[in-house]
């Protein structure tokens, strides 16, 4: 499962921890100790929702103020302390609210039944939409996540990224895209995958074939389930060209959440207040509608204007503390390849980034603690 809302999350040899507001107060690699003050405490392996004891090959260390105690008993203490020599990791936890084990190496570490489908849309052009989402999807690689990009944009522009070194080879000798899935009386997408050039992300890529599709409104959803690629990704993001037409329909159609860029312009208002308008009367979707800023310059009176007139209008929608800078280092790491670094230059790309992946998600994903992505 996700992680609520306003939990943070913390994998501690193979064991997530999901934690209330920001009780996660201590985590380094030079201590050799594991500490862990219990005030709250429950345990859910399955459908098993309590669980009386805690057996200690779900934590892998074997503590026997752990062992020992039935969970009635750790909620009658307030602050029982355990301590371990298990590794390299010291975390203090105010308030634990579940456990997890996490699956082996070989399968998905997302704790969700549930693959996430996210649809990137926008009816205008230069919105940087594509550049984002592919920040994003290393973002949530790099965290572990395994994810599949659909590019729906015949623009090329997400395939012309991520696409591998011997993609004409693969077109050659296997013909894998989007419109030979479509197109494809076969249910099984997988066989039109590639992966991209880039760990833990894999590409149905596109091309110029999409326009022989006859874009009905469940085809994609339907490819999507019947494939069952919910059992080998964690999410899907397909990224669509800007404007609306039938392939939008079904691209949304398909899609758990929607997110669309908000650039500081009057221009994108109004094209904004379209898209709602379309996926309300079109699809159904409009509660799966989520905005967040793009492109945002250092601050000044106008930008503020923007900021206070789109707050307005779409009040609800937007993701509180992402806004994407406008920098040169996002041109960098799309066209030369760079990764979003820890350096000063990247603080604020690499803050936002994470933030838009931990709102996607619904898990923290912290800037501070990822690796380069």
């Amino acid at each position: 499962m996700l992680a609520p809302a306003g939990h943070a999350c913390a994998k501690i040899h193979g064991i997530t921890f999901y934690t209330l507001k920001s009780c996660i107060s201590a985590l380094s690699c030079r201590s050799t100790a594991f500490f862990c003050n219990i005030q709250v405490f429950s345990v859910q392996i399955g459908n098993v929702a309590a669980v009386r004891t805690l057996p200690a090959n779900w934590i892998g260390f074997t503590p026997p103020a752990v062992r020992s105690h039935t969970q009635q008993d750790l909620l009658s203490q307030d602050g029982a302390k355990v301590a371990r020599h298990v590794g390299y990791l010291e975390l203090e936890v105010r308030f634990l609210l579940l456990l997890y084990p996490v699956r082996d190496k070989t399968s998905s570490i997302l704790e969700t039944d549930k693959m996430k489908i996210i649809t990137v849309g926008s009816i205008k052009g230069g919105t940087g939409k594509t550049s984002v989402l592919i920040l994003l999807a290393r973002a949530l690689a790099k965290s572990g996540r395994k994810g599949l990009l659909i590019d729906l944009d015949i623009n090329d522009s997400l395939t012309s990224v991520l696409k591998p070194k011997n993609l004409n080879e693969i077109d050659v000798l296997e013909n894998k895209h989007i419109a030979a899935a479509l197109l494809s009386t076969k249910d099984d997408f997988a066989d039109y995958i590639i992966p991209s050039n880039y760990p833990g992300i894999d590409l149905l890529r596109n091309h110029l074939q999409l326009s022989r599709v006859n874009f009905t409104q469940n085809l994609l959803k339907n490819k999507i389930t019947v494939s069952g690629l919910a059992d080998k990704y964690d999410y899907i993001i397909i990224d669509t060209p800007a404007t609306y037409y039938a392939l939008h329909i079904m691209a949304y159609q398909a899609a758990d959440l929607i997110i669309s860029p908000i650039n500081l312009a009057k221009f994108d208002y109004h094209p904004l207040q379209q898209l709602a308008f379309n996926l309300k009367e079109d699809t159904g979707k409009l509660d799966c509608w989520r905005l967040f800023y793009n492109r945002v310059k250092p601050e000044s009176e106008k930008q503020q204007d923007y900021f206070d007139m789109f707050d307005q209008k779409f009040s609800g929608r937007i993701f509180p503390n992402v806004k994407i800078p406008d920098t040169q280092k996002i041109r960098d790491c799309i066209d030369r390849k760079m990764l979003v670094g820890k350096g000063k230059e990247y603080a604020k790309l690499r803050t936002a980034i994470c933030a838009l992946a931990s709102a996607v998600a619904e898990t923290e994903i912290n800037p501070e603690t990822e690796e380069n992505f």
